[in-house]
């Protein structure tokens, strides 16, 4: 769909269709091939929030996804959550046929809240389990750089949290993913 703006376009993503946010996963893996074959600079999905596979899958396909939350306390802790599932999901669509791998994964995901946690860490495990899988693994998680945008900033100490916040994601997933913030501006009674 055209736009006013030059060289911007909108598909429409049918949110009043019953049943469009669950794909099947054939029609999940057509969508995605559809996306992969637009010709275009850059493709924007609005994802919505969750977790779910289709939601991963689709971010995924970005190596420069942006997550953009609030500054409140629980939503960057989604946020991160978010980061790391999509991190495994990567992973695990990657080596869905070596169940060593799969298991490695696994195994360190069940563990990651009592051990580093760390990125890193896991593909070292990789590595050792199946060396060429470990450089498969690196190769494919080096180009994977999440972005995140903080929206409804209303005080300068939750950019201070926020840089906190990515110094975590730095040292959990090796990157830095700052993209930008949007100041929450006053609300004016009776103004649409």
């Amino acid at each position: 769909m055209p736009t006013p703006t030059e060289n911007l376009k909108l598909i429409c993503g049918g949110n009043e269709l019953v049943g469009a946010a669950n794909l099947s996963y054939l029609a999940k893996e057509r969508l995605i091939r559809h996306i992969r074959a637009v010709d275009a600079d850059y493709v924007l999905v609005d994802l919505g929030a969750g977790s779910s596979y289709n939601t991963l899958d689709f971010f995924a396909l970005s190596n420069y996804g942006v997550v953009v939350c609030t500054p409140e306390p629980q939503a960057r802790v989604d946020a991160y959550g978010f980061i790391k599932n999509t991190v495994y999901r990567k992973l695990r669509r990657r080596f869905s046929k070596s169940e060593e791998i799969k298991e490695v994964i696994n195994q360190f995901s069940k563990q990651a809240g009592r051990r580093t946690g760390r990125i890193c860490a896991l593909l070292e495990m990789i590595g050792e389990a199946n060396p060429q899988a470990g450089r498969e693994a690196e190769t494919l998680l080096s180009s994977f750089h999440p972005r995140l945008l903080l929206n409804r900033v209303r005080r300068r100490r939750h950019v201070d949290e926020v840089h906190r916040f990515l110094d975590l994601v730095g040292v959990s997933f090796g990157q830095d993913g700052f993209c930008g913030l949007c100041a929450q501006r006053r609300s004016r009674p009776g103004s649409l």
